[in-house]
């Protein structure tokens, strides 16, 4: 339910309006006071605009090193043209993040950039993830973005993924994990936690996520 909403959420405001958010990680999601998932920070949500297109059909000329960089597209990391697939990405390893209930990687920068963005680098998808999570996992955060899929075709396999990660084995249920996402940043994901029945306490907080302060006007002034 959460992802499918997240999934829904990115479709209907960021595809159909060509808006790349650029900034899709655990901090900026959660529920509001009727448990509505909510995306949050849409400081350097950029819309996507027609003259700025370098390349058809999603290669446009944006700030480079724009985000967080556990979550950031090797595209965006290098400072290359992108679109709306650099935010698919991010998904792809949010996705991986809430499956396994840990950070994706613990590199220094110039590890991250050697080994992630320049080597392809990405973390096993242990063969207790459904093979199509484990293989929306792997599309998603692709290195060539034109491989990865787009929204729409995402929004279409969620519900067949949904019922594939509650056909999993209860001792391998993403609910008895005790260590859900190590944020640095609790406050977000307050209630969805809560609703997991995760002691906060017990999630330890993550110091290696840095966060690129970009000066840029904010999408809805």
């Amino acid at each position: 339910m959460f992802l499918s909403t997240v999934c829904g959420l990115f479709f209907v405001c960021f595809s159909c309006h060509r808006i790349v958010f650029r900034d899709l990680k655990p901090e900026n999601i959660g529920l509001d006071v009727r448990r509505g998932v909510k995306l949050y920070d849409f400081g350097i949500a950029k819309e996507l605009k027609k003259e700025d297109l370098v390349k058809a059909p999603d290669d446009y000329n944006c700030t480079g090193y724009t985000g967080t960089r556990l979550y950031m597209a090797p595209e965006v990391c290098l400072a290359k043209p992108y679109g709306l697939k650099s935010d698919i990405y991010s998904f792809g390893v949010l996705l991986w993040e809430l499956c396994l209930l840990k950070k994706p990687f613990k590199f220094s920068r110039e590890r991250h950039l050697n080994w992630v963005v320049q080597r392809g680098f990405r973390p096993r998808c242990p063969a207790w993830i459904p093979e199509i999570v484990r293989t929306m996992i792997k599309e998603c955060w692709h290195d060539d973005a034109s491989e990865r899929p787009s929204i729409g075709k995402l929004c279409r396999k969620f519900p067949d993924c949904i019922v594939a990660l509650e056909r999993r084995p209860r001792r391998e249920s993403l609910l008895d994990r005790s260590n859900f996402l190590r944020c640095g940043s609790r406050h977000s994901l307050q209630g969805f936690l809560e609703g997991l029945h995760v002691d906060l306490e017990d999630s330890p907080a993550v110091t290696d996520a840095e966060t690129v302060q970009v000066n840029s006007a904010r999408f809805f002034a």
